[in-house]
């Protein structure tokens, strides 16, 4: 028993030091946003009445590799997809709709994704942004009556729940610039 409570606690004071050593590692300093919110528009053809409500999500740009990566301020970024648009400064908070979910809808109303492209010192990043529903679960353990309860539920609360963005998106700018339709990548240039 003694024995038992030793290596217990020899195990518990390892995991807070490997955990005090990886958090400085995990830090990244952020630059503070300082505007409001931009807000996206509609497209013309796009039927509002696929708009469940509104949330807001933020995309930050940033440079480097590995150790070296580190956030940048001031790219100017484009944000599209078949229902909306934005313009905006990096890092920006920029307010979206969430999208009905419902089988009426084509594709249960998931929006397209969203290309977010940036532009800062004659390079430039991009990024795909998928929206998503919240996951729908089964209880196990629960034998086959449990299991039916738990996927009705589930399939409420997703038929329910809108599709949204991820609330914290970045957008690597890369040492690649594009000049007139051309992508110029260490020094040479290449059609796309």
């Amino acid at each position: 028993m003694i024995t038992c409570k030793l290596q217990h606690r020899r195990q518990f004071s390892i995991a807070w030091v490997l955990v005090i050593l990886l958090i400085p590692s995990a830090c990244v300093k952020t630059i503070q946003i300082e505007s409001q919110p931009t807000i996206a528009s509609y497209k013309e053809a796009f039927p509002t009445s696929r708009v469940a409500g509104k949330t807001v999500i933020i995309v930050r740009t940033n440079t480097g590799y590995q150790k070296e990566q580190q956030e940048v301020a001031g790219a100017k970024c484009t944000m599209e997809s078949e229902e909306i648009y934005a313009s905006f400064v990096s890092p920006a908070k920029i307010t979206v709709p969430t999208f009905s979910q419902r089988s009426k809808f084509a594709n249960r109303g998931r929006p397209s994704p969203l290309r977010v492209e940036c532009h800062i010192d004659g390079k430039f990043g991009v990024n795909s942004l998928t929206a998503n529903d919240k996951e729908v679960s089964v209880a196990t353990n629960a034998g086959i009556a449990g299991a039916v309860v738990s996927l009705l539920v589930s399939g409420a609360i997703a038929s329910a729940t809108p599709w949204r963005y991820a609330q914290l998106n970045y957008v690597h700018i890369d040492n690649v610039a594009q000049l007139d339709g051309e992508t110029k990548l260490d020094g040479e240039a290449k059609a796309e």
